[in-house]
C-alpha cells in the first residue's frame, strides 16, 4: 500500500521523491501535506492553499514547534474537508 501511495505522491509535483521507507517521515511535520495541497491540481483548482499561505510553512524535520505551526495552518483546511485533528 505504501508503495502505491508513494508512486502517486511522486506524480503530484512535490519537491522531494517519496519512497515507501520515507513516507511517514516526510509527512510527519505537516510540511509535505501543505506542499501537496499547494501543488496538486484539484487542490489548486479548489484554492485550498496558495503559494503565499504555503510560504508560512516550515520544513524543519526535527522541530516540534514547526510541526505544531504547520498543523495549525492546515487545521482550517482539513476541518473544511471534515477531517478532524486532535
Amino acid at each position: 500500500m505504501s508503495q502505491l501511495i508513494s508512486k502517486w505522491l511522486n506524480t503530484c509535483g512535490l519537491s522531494v521523491v517519496i519512497t515507501p521507507n520515507t513516507l511517514e517521515a516526510q509527512f510527519a511535520n505537516g510540511y509535505r501535506i501543505g506542499e501537496l495541497l499547494t501543488s496538486a491540481y484539484h487542490a489548486r483548482r479548489l484554492k485550498l492553499l496558495d503559494e503565499s499561505d504555503f510560504s508560512r510553512f516550515s520544513d524543519e524535520a526535527d522541530s516540534r514547534s514547526a510541526a505544531i505551526n504547520n498543523f495549525l495552518l492546515l487545521q482550517p483546511i482539513l476541518r473544511g474537508m471534515q477531517i478532524a485533528l486532535p
